[in-house]
C-alpha cells in the first residue's frame, strides 16, 4: 500500500519489524524478497512516485574536488530512484575485483565471485537480462557479426547486456499488493536514532515535507539511498555518536569513487570494415541488447600493475566529428531526460567546430549505420577504467543546508597516478595490438602537461565506495554482510559497499549484494 507522507499526522510514531529506507534498484530489491511475510515492512521514499522538483532539490551538493559535472542530475528522488533514468548495461564483477590486488591500494573485499556469483544469477532474473551469458564470441556469432582480429591473450573481447528496466514501474503494482508492507511517499530520513547507551537503532525521524514530522521504529532498519546519501545519512546523524554512525574510524563517506569516461585514442584500420558488435546495441532479443567492448585482459593487468580497463569504440569519420558526435550525443541525452547539462558551452562550442557535418556523422554513429560513401575512417575510444580505492576521495558534510535544514553533502572526488597510467598503459597496449593484428594503426592523444590527473575526464554517475565493507571498522563501515560495524541491527544496501569497483556498471552487483542481504534477514534475523 502506497501512503503519501504528507498526510500523515505530525509526531505520529509507526512500528514495524523492518525498515528500508530508499526505493531504488536496492531497495526495491530488498522489499520484494522480504515483504509479504509474517513480519510488518515499511519502505520510505523523499520523493513521489513521479518527478518533482521540490523533491529533486534535496539531492543539491557542494563539490569541493576536481570538476564534477552533472552533480545534480546523477540522482533521482522518486519511485525507483536512479533505475528512472539509468542507461541498463549490466554485467558481474570480474573475480579478481574482489581479491587482493599488491598493487592497488586498499584493494579486495571480505567476500568473493563465488559467494555472490548465485546472487548473480538471480539478479538477472530481477533486470530481466534473458540468460547468464556474458560470452562475447557466442553473441557474436549469433549476430552474425565479426570480431576484432586481436589476440585474446593480449586484448580481449568482451560484452555487457543492456536492459534499462524502470524498477519502480516494474514492481510497483506487485509491491502495492503485498501484505504488511507499506510504502511511504514524499517521506525524507532526516536522523537515525541511535539508543543512548545500547548499541542499536531505536528509530528513524521522518519529514513528510508539509511541516509535518513522524517516527518510525523497527527491529531491523536497511539504508539504501545511493553512494552519497548513504553516507549524508550515517554523518547526520550525530547526536549520540557526535562523528556520525558507523564511524568511530572516520571512515564514512571516504574511499568514494567513480568510473571514469575518458574520450582519448583514435583508431585508423587498414579497411572499413563495420565491425558493428563493438559500435551499436545488437538486440539478439526484444528485451534486451548486448555490446561488445574491448578490455585489457586479467594476466595483463598484473603483469603491467595497471586497475582493470575497458574501452567502448565509436564511429567517427576525423577526430573533429568524433567530439562533435560524442558532444551532441551527450546533449541529446540530457534533453530526452529533461536535463540542461552544467557543461552546456562547451559541448555546444565543440559541436560548432563543424556544425554541418555534425548532424551526419552523429546520426551515423548513434544508428551504427553509414551510406556506402560514408564509411568512417576510424573509431574513437570511450575510456572507461575502474577508479583506485583513495581515503582522500570522500563525501563530507558541508556548511550548506537544504530545504529540509540539513547540511548538504559535499563531494571531494579524486583521482590517483594509478588511474592516468592505467589509461596511459592501456592505451599503449591496444595500440601494439591494433598494428601487431594489422588491422591498423592508433593514434595515442593523451596529455602529458595536465594540471590535473586526467585533465576532462566525465563520469557515469556511478557512486561507490563510501560505507565501504570490510573486516575490521578500523577500514570499512560494514561487515561482510552488510551491517554497519557496532551496532546491531543498521544494514547497508547498495554501492556504496564496494570496496572496489571493477570497471563494469554496479546495477547488477548492487542487486546481487541486495539479494544476498535480503536471504541474511530472512533466514538469520527475522523470521
Amino acid at each position: 500500500m502506497f501512503i503519501d507522507g504528507r498526510t500523515m499526522p505530525d509526531n505520529e510514531v509507526l512500528d514495524y519489524d523492518v525498515c528500508i529506507i530508499g526505493s531504488g534498484a536496492a531497495g526495491i530489491t530488498i522489499a520484494r524478497e522480504i515483504a509479504g511475510g509474517s513480519y510488518s515492512v515499511c519502505l520510505l521514499e523523499s520523493g513521489d512516485l513521479y518527478f518533482s522538483e521540490e523533491a529533486h532539490a534535496l539531492n543539491d551538493a557542494v563539490n569541493v574536488g576536481r570538476p564534477y559535472p552533472q552533480l545534480p542530475q546523477t540522482r533521482l528522488r522518486m519511485f525507483g530512484g536512479a533505475t528512472n533514468h539509468w542507461g541498463g548495461q549490466c554485467w558481474p564483477f570480474d573475480p579478481e575485483v574482489f581479491e587482493p590486488r599488491s598493487w592497488v591500494p586498499y584493494s579486495g573485499w571480505p567476500i568473493r565471485y563465488r559467494d555472490l556469483e548465485p546472487y548473480y544469477r538471480r539478479a538477472h532474473e530481477v533486470i530481466q537480462l534473458g540468460p547468464y551469458n556474458y560470452d562475447a564470441a557466442s553473441y557474436a556469432e549469433q549476430l552474425g557479426l565479426p570480431l576484432l582480429p586481436f589476440d585474446s591473450s593480449k586484448i580481449a573481447t568482451i560484452c555487457s547486456k543492456w536492459n534499462p528496466l524502470r524498477f519502480g514501474m516494474a514492481y510497483e503494482d506487485e509491491l502495492s499488493r503485498r501484505d504488511r508492507f507499506h510504502i511511504y511517499l514524499n517521506s525524507t530520513v532526516k536522523n537515525i536514532n541511535r539508543h543512548r547507551i545500547n548499541h542499536f537503532i531505536e528509530s528513524v525521524s521522518v519529514t513528510g515535507t508539509s511541516g509535518n514530522d513522524f517516527t518510525i521504529s523497527a527491529r531491523y532498519f536497511i539504508l539504501a539511498t545511493g553512494g552519497i546519501e548513504n553516507a549524508r545519512l550515517l554523518l547526520l546523524s550525530n547526536d549520540v555518536e557526535t562523528q556520525g554512525l558507523g564511524n568511530d574510524h572516520d571512515i564514512v563517506g571516504r574511499f568514494f569513487m567513480e568510473h571514469v569516461i575518458y574520450y582519448s585514442g583514435f583508431i585508423v584500420p587498414m579497411e572499413n570494415l563495420p565491425y558493428n558488435y563493438y559500435t551499436t546495441h545488437c538486440a539478439p532479443n526484444d528485451d534486451w541488447h548486448v555490446i561488445g567492448q574491448i578490455a585489457i585482459p586479467r594476466q595483463v593487468a598484473e603483469r603491467e600493475r595497471i586497475l582493470q580497463y575497458r574501452s567502448r569504440l565509436y564511429l567517427a569519420q576525423d577526430r573533429r566529428v568524433a567530439d562533435s558526435v560524442h558532444s551532441f550525443g551527450y546533449l541529446a541525452d540530457h534533453v530526452a531526460a529533461f536535463e540542461v547539462p552544467e557543461s552546456l558551452g562547451y559541448h555546444v562550442s565543440r559541436i560548432m567546430r563543424d556544425p554541418l557535418s555534425v548532424v551526419r556523422g552523429a546520426l551515423g554513429a548513434r544508428s551504427g549505420r553509414f551510406g556506402e560513401s560514408e564509411w568512417p575512417i576510424g573509431y574513437t575510444l570511450g575510456n572507461q577504467i575502474e577508479t583506485a580505492p583513495n581515503p582522500d576521495s570522500r563525501i563530507l558534510l558541508a556548511g550548506e543546508k537544504d530545504a529540509l535544514g540539513l547540511n548538504k553533502a559535499a563531494v571531494n572526488w579524486q583521482l590517483t597516478e594509478l588511474d592516468r597510467e592505467t589509461i596511459r598503459r592501456g592505451h599503449e597496449l591496444i595500440a601494439l595490438e591494433v598494428g601487431r593484428s594489422g588491422f591498423g594503426r592508433m593514434r595515442i592523444e593523451l596529455e602529458d602537461t595536465e594540471d590535473l590527473i586526467l585533465e576532462g575526464a566525465g563520469t557515469l554517475s556511478h557512486h561507490m565506495g563510501t560505507t565501504r565493507m570490510h573486516e575490521s571498522p578500523r577500514m570499512g563501515v560494514t561487515d561482510a554482510n552488510c551491517r554497519v560495524h557496532g551496532l546491531q541491527n543498521l544494514y547497508v544496501a547498495g554501492s556504496s559497499l564496494f570496496p572496489c569497483a571493477g570497471h563494469q556498471n554496479p546495477t547488477l552487483t548492487i542487486v546481487a549484494l541486495a539479494l544476498r542481504l535480503a536471504d541474511h534477514l530472512n533466514d538469520k534475523f527475522v523470521t
